[in-house]
């Protein structure tokens, strides 16, 4: 490759530059805040990328490992690790970009900001909890591989990246207590220092990433023979 580690830099950036090419060409709809369309969809996908590439990066990585493990005798946590660390280096990458963008529209720069790495570390450690677990059946059903990216990618337009959901409506009283949208919206609206949505809500998802990586961790301590005996 001539580009070589260029490509590090510029793959990460794509969805955000796709999505912000068809929100200019008016593909989405207006939100009506004071803040440019075009920033609350790429802070909204860069804190959307956190979980799903987390959950699904998981959920196959010891599938795709299998063959180190058999020969290297490595354990399956440093298998989450390694998503883990991809996951961040991608949202380093994404948010450092969007800090620039942030130059241009500079009236929306907040204190709040910094926040971003604090709350992309809660979201990933759930989706690192929730995809280990996931990682664990697919073992079994590689099949559940297929159904976690194309859940991960539809789940996009339900997580508020493109704007607040209606709950007044059954299906939107729905969406708006998924753990995507909560994340996202949650995250979007502390970043930008004002009320979006109910940040107790986010408060509350804390405790519940705390709950579900304790129990993933459990999950995956008790089944980690059965695991290894598996992929043999």
């Amino acid at each position: 490759m001539q580009l070589r580690f260029v490509w590090h830099l510029v793959m990460p950036c794509l969805p955000i530059i796709l999505y912000n090419i068809l929100n200019y060409l008016g593909i989405f709809s207006t939100t009506g805040d004071v803040i440019p369309k075009s920033l609350l969809v790429s802070f909204g996908i860069t804190f959307y990328f956190v979980l799903s590439e987390s959950i699904v990066g998981c959920s196959n990585c010891l599938e795709v490992n299998k063959s180190y493990i058999n020969k290297t005798g490595l354990d399956i946590f440093p298998c989450y690790l390694s998503v883990a660390y991809a996951v961040s280096m991608s949202f380093a990458i994404r948010y450092s970009a969007l800090q620039i963008v942030l130059l241009l529209n500079i009236e929306h720069y907040t204190f709040e900001i910094l926040y971003g790495p604090l709350l992309a570390l809660v979201i990933l450690v759930f989706g690192i909890s929730i995809g280990s677990v996931i990682s664990i059946f697919v073992i079994f059903y590689k099949d559940i591989v297929n159904i976690v990216q194309m859940f991960a990618f539809y789940m996009l337009f339900a997580s508020g990246v493109f704007g607040l959901i209606n709950d007044s409506t059954f299906v939107g009283e729905i969406v708006t207590k998924l753990p995507g949208y909560i994340f996202v919206t949650s995250s979007r609206s502390i970043v930008f220092g004002h009320e979006m949505v109910n940040e107790q809500n986010f408060y509350i998802m804390i405790l519940v990433s705390l709950i579900v990586c304790v129990l993933s961790y459990r999950i995956n301590k008790n089944s980690k023979a059965l695991v290894l005996n598996h992929l043999k």
